[in-house]
């Protein structure tokens, strides 16, 4: 299972919650469906790969603003 919430702002603003994948969710896939460009504020609850999955392809297509993650990873592991 792949855990992804997403909210958007009536004024544009997109906050996810983790970016994990399957074969048929795969956010950076259905954001730039959706139209964002920009994801405003990302956090990461978990370091288990079904929080964090998508990371490396959701960076490398749109900005990311703030990433705000559970004080049990270290920015090395999200590396």
């Amino acid at each position: 299972m792949a855990y992804v919430y997403l909210y958007i702002h009536e004024n544009g603003n997109v906050m996810l919650w983790d970016c994990g994948h399957n074969e048929s969710n795969r956010p950076s896939q259905f954001l730039p469906a959706l139209g964002v460009v920009q994801v405003n504020q990302l956090f990461i609850t978990n370091y288990d790969e079904d929080h964090i999955s998508d990371l490396p392809n959701l960076h490398s297509i749109m900005g990311i603003n703030t990433l705000t993650q559970n004080k049990g990873i270290s920015a090395n592991q999200l590396r």
